[in-house]
């Protein structure tokens, strides 16, 4: 018998794990896992969810990078760690939002505090809102239909969008960016227009901000053009240097709602 090993929970089949909950008056009570596929696929990829006491269920890798990041900023200043407050962010495999919204149902269920982190660009049934909510899950999304990369550079002050060109570049390269802001914007706005805003004074316009943000999603998916292509920042590792160095430093000053958006998946680390 073991407790609180991620080596464990990893190797082992649904129905050999059990969530044991101390409950009122010293009473306990446990919880088979079970061995439904897509839940102990979960086990086995992220067995530290199962030892946490907050799981915050993420769209995709994206949103739980960007996660990792903002947590990793907050820790550089003297914050709580999410990690260190027994939170544990899950990849949702980036599928419909009822598919998200039941994952969490299902931890919520065992008795975890569960959160759910998903974009609005896909529309999102009230109803599956409302049985996830009705289970004890968090729903936070975007206002309005955006992706992530969209509410970034939507919502964020115009100096972070300088950093988030910069990093785009830096983790790609300038022919990437400038390709995909021209299949977005068919030719309208240049990467040498762009970047000739980068560090000064003019604001970014509405209209910027958003053919900017479809150009950072843009993949192979969404045009036949630029085989390969993968977005500016669609990966754990990137999406962390982004929250890192990008929203977390900036987050004071950006719109409210982003604020929000970030202050309610943080509050169970911060209090």
């Amino acid at each position: 018998m073991t407790t609180h090993s991620p080596v464990v929970v990893r190797e082992l089949s649904g129905d050999q794990l059990v969530i044991v909950r101390r409950e009122t008056l010293g009473k306990h009570t446990t919880k088979i896992v079970g061995t439904d596929d897509a839940i102990q696929g979960v086990a086995r990829t992220y067995p530290e969810a199962f030892l946490a006491r907050t799981i915050v269920v993420c769209e995709g890798a994206s949103e739980v990078g960007l996660l990792r990041g903002v947590d990793r900023y907050y820790a550089s200043q003297g914050k709580p760690s999410a990690y260190a407050s027994a939170t544990a962010f899950v990849d949702a495999g980036g599928r419909s939002p009822e598919h998200i919204l039941r994952k969490a149902g299902v931890f919520s269920k065992w008795g975890f505090s569960t959160l759910a982190f998903l974009d609005s660009d896909v529309a999102i049934d009230d109803w599956d809102v409302d049985i996830a909510e009705a289970e004890g899950v968090e729903v936070h999304t975007w206002e309005g239909k955006l992706a992530l990369e969209e509410a970034l550079f939507t919502l964020l002050p115009d100096c972070a969008i300088d950093a988030l060109i910069t990093l785009a570049i830096e983790l790609n390269s300038e022919d990437l960016v400038a390709g995909a802001l021209e299949a977005v914007s068919s030719g309208t706005l240049t990467l040498a227009y762009v970047l000739s805003l980068v560090g000064g004074d003019a604001a970014y316009s509405d209209d910027e901000r958003a053919i900017l943000g479809k150009a950072a999603k843009l993949t192979t998916k969404d045009t036949k053009t630029a085989p390969g292509r993968k977005g500016w920042f669609k990966s754990i590792t990137k999406m962390e240097r982004v929250g890192a160095d990008v929203l977390g430093p900036n987050l004071a000053d950006s719109d409210v709602k982003l604020k929000d958006v970030m202050q309610a998946l943080f509050a169970h680390a911060h209090g």
